[in-house]
């Protein structure tokens, strides 16, 4: 057995093995006792603004876009997306003017961030949608029903396709920062595909 062992180790250099972990085991007493380890802090998301004025909001959005893009779009033809607050009241076909606008374009990076620094308090509904026919509104049929993917700012324990604006009411206080994270997943249709 002794010899069995004794192969087994100069087969598996045992020596060298023995001597590498004695060095790695020296460096890692040496680090501890000199300190020389970074020392890492993790910044909390409430940091993201030092300047923020205690009068205003701040609402950062990313926005995620569809997993697949066609790949023949050309630059004019990039799927365009307009992020849209209004009042929290009444529905998304009757909704009115927008309080804010911005519009955004998914050219297959992914994701979207839009920072929005100066908002007044208040409640809001959040949508976002994605304008698949390049006419700068959210487009509805005859039923009322949404044609263009949109989302609402709709808590996890709402349905997903509520049109109803108070269910997304998304209320800023003064100084506050709120994060928003807005989904879109499926595919987008080809603005130039017969319907």
């Amino acid at each position: 057995m002794f010899e069995h062992l004794s192969t087994a180790w100069k087969y598996n250099r045992g020596t060298l093995l023995i001597v590498i972990g004695g060095v790695a085991g020296t460096l890692m007493c040496g680090i501890w006792y000199f300190q020389l380890l970074p020392n890492i802090e993790f910044t909390p998301q409430t940091t993201v603004s030092a300047t923020l004025p205690t009068q205003f909001s701040l609402l950062v959005v990313t926005i995620r876009g569809p997993r697949h893009l066609p790949d023949n779009l050309g630059e004019e033809q990039l799927p365009k997306g307009y992020f849209q607050l209004f009042s929290a009241a009444g529905t998304l076909a009757d909704r009115g003017t927008p309080h804010l606008s911005r519009e955004f374009i998914l050219d297959g990076e992914d994701i979207v961030a839009l920072a929005i620094d100066d908002m007044q308090p208040g409640t809001y509904s959040a949508l976002a949608f994605i304008d698949t026919n390049f006419n700068g509104q959210l487009d509805f049929n005859d039923q009322g029903q949404a044609i263009e993917p949109f989302r609402l700012s709709l808590p996890s324990d709402a349905t997903a396709d509520s049109l109803n604006l108070q269910d997304a009411a998304l209320e800023l206080s003064p100084g506050q920062k709120v994060f928003l994270n807005i989904d879109f997943q499926e595919l987008i249709p080809d603005p130039t595909s017969p319907k």
